[in-house]
């Protein structure tokens, strides 16, 4: 994995909470299906890129500031353990999408998750404009 492919699965969970806006929006039916597939996918997105050091050791420094690197990778960290007390509180059968205190937690990930696609959009402009 380089850092391209550590760009992409950002990337991907970027996808994954887009998908669960529009879950929390739309309120289809069966919201709760999709809304235990969203949370396996971030899991396992989230596992795979904080479990693969190869990923973030194969980082080329002379492409990407590594302090963006290890910013990303903290940021990734802080995701998780946030989502691990989120999902630990908040059971998909718990949830009430109207519950203000559920939104004040959904708005807490909602912020990493922002920063992490700021900081991997600066990655992304800095790789493509290194010669």
């Amino acid at each position: 994995m380089t850092k391209v492919i550590i760009l992409d699965e950002v990337a991907k969970l970027q996808c994954s909470f887009d998908g669960l806006a529009q879950i929390v929006t739309l309120r289809p039916v069966d919201w709760r299906q999709h809304y235990l597939a969203f949370r396996r996918d971030v899991n396992a997105t989230l596992t795979s890129l904080l479990t693969t050091k190869s990923a973030w050791a194969d980082v080329d420094p002379m492409l990407v500031n590594m302090n963006h690197v290890m910013s990303l990778h903290h940021m990734l960290a802080t995701l998780h353990h946030l989502m691990s007390l989120h999902q630990a509180e908040w059971p998909v059968v718990s949830i009430d999408l109207d519950n203000p205190s559920y939104m004040d937690s959904c708005q807490t990930i909602t912020s990493v998750v922002a920063d992490i696609a700021s900081t991997a959009d600066r990655m992304r402009t800095q790789a493509r404009t290194t010669p």
